[in-house]
């Protein structure tokens, strides 16, 4: 089974992209439907670093938010093994903070 996990389009092109699921049977489970729905949204993820890892040097560590659980930062572990994965709660308030802290900053 294989999910394209584009509910709400796609940030990165230009034409939207759809969501679906394919490879359904009267016999598929709830857990394949979450396997194959995380693995198309963390499978983008691992494409868009392998692209961009070559034209540029990534930094070593991938910080993670959120909390989906122990599950998906072990699944997220073996996929980006490359990486070392640091979790860190409100990752996203933190990092517009610090924007715009920088942006104050060059006001003065």
């Amino acid at each position: 089974m294989k999910c394209v996990p584009y509910l709400t389009g796609d940030r990165t092109s230009l034409v939207q992209k759809k969501a679906s699921f394919s490879g359904l049977t009267l016999d598929t489970t709830r857990e394949e439907c979450l396997r194959a729905l995380v693995g198309g949204i963390v499978g983008r993820m691992r494409k868009t670093l392998d692209m961009m890892s070559e034209r540029l040097t990534l930094h070593p560590t991938m910080v993670v938010t959120g909390g989906a659980g122990s599950a998906l930062l072990e699944y997220k572990r073996r996929v980006f093994r490359d990486f070392e994965i640091e979790l860190k709660e409100n990752c996203s308030i933190l990092g517009c903070m610090e924007i715009a802290r920088r942006f104050l900053r060059q006001g003065r």
